[in-house]
């Protein structure tokens, strides 16, 4: 009888503790800091090309046209892709391959991006720089074609220790 009294009160015990780690981790989440963020998101959109390689590394939303602009680059050294998602329709609805003046494809890293001005700066890491784009110039082009930059805007400086790889703009100014 004392052993059939210590084998119930073992389990009862593990079912009580069961269920106070089942409370634990239900109020963990229904109260936890990031349940108030989830609960007011809403879906966006699949980041395009993730399941072929592309490291995804910059986004920017223009207001005027409804799009949102990324950048990134690909695990395979191709050129690295602009792409174009529609907002409301949460579609992608361009994409255009980075190229080098010379029509040579643009493998290296393309950070952050920003818009400013109708153009389409994009954060050069290893070259401390923005490659420059015109805005109308990726709207406008062909899907999967090619595009070079029009310019770069150097920023190196001798005393930097850390390379250009995000930006933003705010009040007329851009943020590297």
């Amino acid at each position: 009888m004392k052993k059939l009294i210590k084998i119930l009160t073992i389990i009862f015990g593990s079912l009580l503790a069961l269920f106070w780690v089942a409370v634990l981790i239900f109020n963990i989440i229904e109260n936890g800091p990031a349940h108030a963020s989830l609960k007011n998101s809403k879906k966006g959109f699949v980041i395009p090309w993730s399941n072929k390689g592309y490291i995804a590394q910059g986004i920017t939303y223009d207001e005027a046209s409804d799009n949102f602009y990324l950048t990134g680059y690909m695990k395979d050294g191709s050129a690295s892709p602009i792409f174009v998602v529609n907002k409301a329709k949460r579609k992608l609805v361009n994409v255009v391959r980075m190229a080098n003046p010379d029509g040579t494809p643009y493998t290296g890293h393309a950070g952050g991006l920003t818009i400013f001005d109708n153009k389409i700066y994009i954060a050069g890491s290893a070259d401390s720089c923005f490659y420059v784009y015109e805005k109308s110039a990726v709207d406008n082009a062909k899907k999967n074609s090619t595009l070079a930059y029009t310019e770069i805007l150097d920023l190196k400086n001798a005393d930097d220790k850390i390379k250009v790889a995000y930006c933003t703009t705010r009040d007329g100014l851009i943020f590297a």
